[in-house]
């Protein structure tokens, strides 16, 4: 692994949940960010959070959710979940592309069920038992941010899976 010093990680969906957790990890770890989010306030607020502990640029887009669809697939996501597989084709070309330069793409995916603003939106206190705080996935994130090309690209990860053997490790 090389250091950030003159990177910039961009983190998509940065406004709340589990890429507003990932986005204060990587602020701890003195990592540049790029934070995209439809959530332009919560997003500027969570920018104004970070800023003491790195650079940080928030930037208003929609991109639209992404989530381990292309792994599962679930009812009801006919014509959702094959939009995730292309997601995942998209990662694999431009890990391809990206050896040559030292560049790593890969794919991260929570691994477990998050409970979030968003879960706590669409199902009921019972039914969110078991799910897990998205602090406990940002380990994962935050080392993957400072892999090259050399280390692993082209790669689909479990963020729980990998937190959690990094925390084992560390105890």
């Amino acid at each position: 692994m090389k250091p950030m010093d003159d990177r910039v990680v961009f983190l998509t969906g940065a406004a709340e949940g589990l890429g507003r957790e990932i986005a204060a990890e990587l602020a701890r770890a003195g990592k540049r960010l790029a934070l995209l989010d439809v959530q332009a306030e919560k997003l500027q607020a969570v920018a104004d959070q970070l800023a003491a502990d790195t650079e940080v640029l928030p930037l208003a887009v929609d991109l639209a959710d992404a989530s381990g669809s292309a792994v599962t697939g679930f009812v009801t996501e006919t014509a959702y979940t094959p939009g995730k597989h292309g997601q995942e084709g998209l990662m694999r070309v431009l890990a391809l592309e990206g050896r040559d330069f030292n560049i790593a793409v890969n794919t991260i995916t929570p691994g477990v069920s998050i409970d979030t603003p968003m879960s706590a939106s669409h199902y009921t206190a019972e039914m969110r038992i078991g799910m897990v705080h998205p602090s406990r996935l940002a380990p994962a994130f935050v080392f993957l941010s400072g892999v090259d090309a050399s280390f692993a690209t082209g790669q689909r990860f479990n963020a729980f899976h990998l937190s959690e053997a990094m925390r084992s490790a560390t105890a």
